[in-house]
């Protein structure tokens, strides 16, 4: 009688494959990161390049005196955009930049070009970092991640020029995915970014009332239309509220969860993306959402690509199969270039010996961020890193703090006011560029913000302790009123038109921020006769228009 052949019990995974399941990342998925994170990079070059004379240039509100007094640590190598004022020189410093973030999603030298995006990223934001945001820092972050992953080895001019050799897995054949210090890295600092994200929010009484997405949908300074439409529902809001620290705070424990691993990564980066469209369109906030959606794609396991490449028609496919062999043929090499077995292995242990002490750093400023005062400057947590380690670590975008949008029921919101006067004496609206009228907020007044980056800005100008920013400010309306022809401007007052959303009042209140800002001239003192008249009239003309200002206005909305 015939034996059937004996079967070898269940037995569970090994931990290799376990830790492959968890920490290993498709190629394909490695491509999309790079790709989206490229042409996100490209968008936010373009934004700023809207501003770039304003706020990269010596002609501009921030010269480089005043960014060079910043107390941190001064590396040399991130002083690219702090060589010039220029604004020719900032201008072909931004062209190199969107070239090599092109030559990122292309892939052409992909790890070299990592490199240089990563300290041209670092750079621009060491030459302004008052225009700068959490989308700005989550860049960094995830270059400074890009640097240690193969991003070449899928759709890339690497890999069509033998560039990129195949990854392989213990056995050693070729595998589709990558699994290394650096991809569970980048893992566990996604999971991380949320995770302190929804924890810090949960901090805040405004989060857990669930007011805190009603109040962002009456910000007149961020407010979308979809979010003005939104706010007419609080219950709505409050749903959305509470939903964003389930997400958030509980949502990433699920991307490691033993079983089921493929099918709830992708279920959940679907949720989380449909999250951070939902925000997007609620509230301008430049690049971020999109940044966020882009490094979830890393998450994706191989299971989903594939399941997608067999819905494709087999026809579409085989054509596809077709064109791809043929370009490859042309432009491409016969094969890939086989790895130095010898140098792979020296350049995997020296990663790790650098990204093992990254991760302990990461995890430690996490913990402290989330156990700290945040009011308290002095509290520097329960693991307080050494100052050097601290300082340097902020630099490279390794010490985080996640502490995004939690005391929004504290803030102060509304929209800008720039009063001044002429030398023929006429009041002027600086921002609107017409004679000044009646005192109400411009019509969609979030749109008025050229990117982001401006936002930020002045809203960090409007702090009290930031004379400096708001005197440069001023230097440069000024300059810009004179360039643009029109007749010079004696005096300048800035105001922040507004109030804490939370509180629900029924008056803005006009909140002066500089207002004693004088065009340059000569000492009254030695000044002629005539001159000195002429000064004495403007100022005691400027002193009664301030004090014709109302203290507050009927709400904007």
């Amino acid at each position: 009688m015939a034996t059937r052949p004996m079967t070898a019990a269940p037995t569970t995974p090994r931990p290799a494959s376990r830790l492959s399941e968890f920490f290993a990342i498709d190629l394909r998925s490695l491509a999309v990161f790079r790709i989206g994170l490229g042409f996100l990079l490209l968008l936010d070059l373009y934004g700023r390049a809207q501003t770039l004379r304003m706020h990269y240039t010596g002609e501009g509100c921030y010269p480089r005196e005043l960014a060079l007094e910043l107390v941190q640590p001064d590396l040399a190598l991130f002083h690219v955009f702090l060589l010039s004022d220029r604004v020719e020189v900032q201008a072909l410093l931004f062209g190199v930049f969107a070239l090599l973030a092109l030559l990122f999603v292309l892939g052409w030298h992909t790890r070299v070009v990592s490199v240089l995006v990563f300290v041209l990223l670092v750079s621009l934001v060491r030459r302004n970092h008052w225009a700068c945001h959490t989308g700005d820092g989550w860049l960094e972050t995830l270059f400074f991640w890009a640097m240690f992953l193969p991003l070449g080895a899928r759709f890339s001019l690497d890999r069509l020029h033998g560039r990129a050799p195949p990854t392989r897995g213990p056995s050693g054949l070729p595998t589709p995915t990558e699994l290394s210090i650096a991809t569970a890295g980048v893992l566990i600092q996604i999971a991380i970014f949320y995770v302190m994200a929804g924890y810090l929010k949960s901090r805040y009484d405004v989060w857990t009332r669930g007011e805190a997405v009603w109040v962002f949908t009456h910000v007149i300074e961020y407010t979308r239309p979809f979010g003005a439409w939104l706010g007419q529902y609080p219950r709505a809001c409050s749903l959305l509220t509470l939903g964003t620290l389930v997400v958030e705070g509980l949502g990433p424990f699920f991307l490691f969860v033993p079983f089921w691993t493929a099918r709830l990564r992708t279920v959940l980066v679907l949720v989380l993306a449909c999250f951070h469209l939902t925000l997007q369109a609620t509230i301008h906030i430049g690049i971020f959402q999109m940044i966020c959606i882009t490094s979830l794609a890393l998450y994706l396991p191989s299971s989903t690509w594939d399941g997608l490449v067999r819905r494709v028609p087999a026809s579409w496919r085989a054509r596809w199969e077709v064109l791809a062999s043929a370009f490859v043929r042309r432009f491409g090499v016969t094969g890939p270039v086989a790895p130095r077995a010898a140098f792979a292995r020296a350049s995997s242990l020296a990663t790790g010996a650098l990204l093992v002490p990254v991760l302990a750093v990461i995890l430690v400023s996490n913990v402290n961020s989330a156990v700290r005062n945040p009011y308290d400057k002095g509290d520097r947590g329960p693991l307080p890193l050494p100052l050097w380690l601290e300082q340097y670590g902020r630099m490279f975008c390794v010490v985080q703090s996640w502490n995004m949008f939690t005391d929004i029921d504290r803030a102060f919101f509304g929209w800008f006011l720039v009063l001044g006067q002429q030398e023929d004496g006429q009041l002027v609206d600086v921002l609107e560029g017409r004679p000044a009228g009646a005192l109400r907020p411009p019509e969609h007044y979030a749109r008025a913000f050229p990117n982001h980056n401006s936002r930020r800005y002045w809203r960090e100008m409007a702090r009290p302790e930031r004379e400096d920013l708001q005197k440069a400010m001023c230097d440069y309306l000024a300059r810009e009123w004179r360039r643009e022809g029109r007749t010079p401007l004696t005096h300048l007052a800035v105001y922040h038109v507004g109030r804490i959303p939370s509180r629900r009042p029924g008056a803005d209140e006009v909140k002066p921020i500089c207002w004693q800002w004088e065009a340059p001239h000569e000492p009254l003192r030695s000044a002629a006769p005539a001159v000195g008249e002429l000064w004495t009239e403007r100022r005691a003309r400027w002193q009664g228009i301030l004090q014709g200002v109302p203290k507050s206005l009927p709400a904007a909305r």
